[in-house]
């Protein structure tokens, strides 16, 4: 996948802890106070790969197979279950600020599509299986955010809108922001048809994001989209690391839905103030 503008790219590296395999960004290293993550499909136990690590029941697998994924992760990166906060994900703008509406469940679930805030010690998730997965720090306000952007959030500026409601509700400056978008199905995958098309006719510098194709179809940088939006609300290209990994051409890493289909897993991706 290449990039659409001079965003910062290719600073992503995998690493695994207690056989967990996930990607991280080189743009936090030497940054105190935030972890993140952007766990893979892999998780190695005595030398064997587990054949499902998911966070999703939704698509079929067990609840007994999520549950073990959960634990595993919990410990490998010693956060306590309970202290994870997932998303019901509905694919559209909702952004939820734990401390303002209370925390139920165990872990805790929420319906929307991001998560923002300025606690610590819990970690905002989100599953995703093709979408872009986006995680924000502001470094000055100590508050980070998790976003789901599918082609539906992303058409209706979720990315825009989690930067605002970090800016209203926290009194971030958007410059002070750093951006991270995680592996997600790119434009060498991701042929879309009329629906998709009209709902991003008006989007921002849409020739650089939307390539036309054959047939009345294009193919669409979801990854880039969102980038194009984080600058327009006012972050510096230089603060925002594009991942430029395509969960479609890289399916023994990461759960694809365009490519594996609706029964295919989830992957969770995740941010943290300690």
């Amino acid at each position: 996948m290449k990039s659409t503008s001079n965003f910062t790219e290719g600073i992503f590296r995998y690493r695994k802890r207690e056989g967990v395999e996930y990607a991280e960004s080189q743009l936090f290293d030497g940054i105190r106070g935030v972890a993140h993550a952007f766990i893979t499909r892999r998780c190695t136990v005595n030398g064997v790969d587990l054949p499902r690590f998911t966070f999703s029941s939704r698509e079929g697998d067990s609840p007994e197979i999520v549950a073990e994924s959960w634990r595993r992760l919990s410990e490998a990166f010693e956060i306590p279950a309970d202290r994870f906060i997932s998303l019901r994900q509905v694919h559209g703008t909702k952004i939820i600020v734990p401390e303002d509406v209370g925390r139920k469940g165990n872990p805790p679930v929420f319906q929307g599509d991001g998560l923002a805030t300025a606690l610590r010690g819990v970690a905002l998730s989100i599953r995703t299986a093709d979408c872009v997965p986006l995680l924000l720090f502001d470094p000055r306000r100590c508050v980070v955010a998790a976003i789901h952007a599918g082609w539906r959030g992303t058409a209706a500026g979720i990315a825009k809108a989690s930067v605002d409601l970090i800016v209203s509700r926290f009194g971030s400056d958007p410059g002070d922001l750093m951006a991270l978008l995680g592996p997600a199905v790119g434009p060498c995958c991701y042929e879309v048809d009329g629906p998709v098309i009209d709902a991003f006719k008006n989007h921002e510098r849409l020739t650089d994001i939307m390539i036309d194709g054959c047939d009345g179809k294009a193919r669409l940088d979801l990854e880039g989209a969102n980038a194009v939006q984080l600058v327009g609300a006012g972050l510096d290209p230089a603060r925002i690391d594009r991942a430029g990994i395509c969960t479609a051409c890289t399916t023994t890493h990461f759960f694809s839905h365009r490519k594996e289909g609706k029964k295919t897993g989830r992957q969770l991706n995740f941010i943290m103030l300690y």
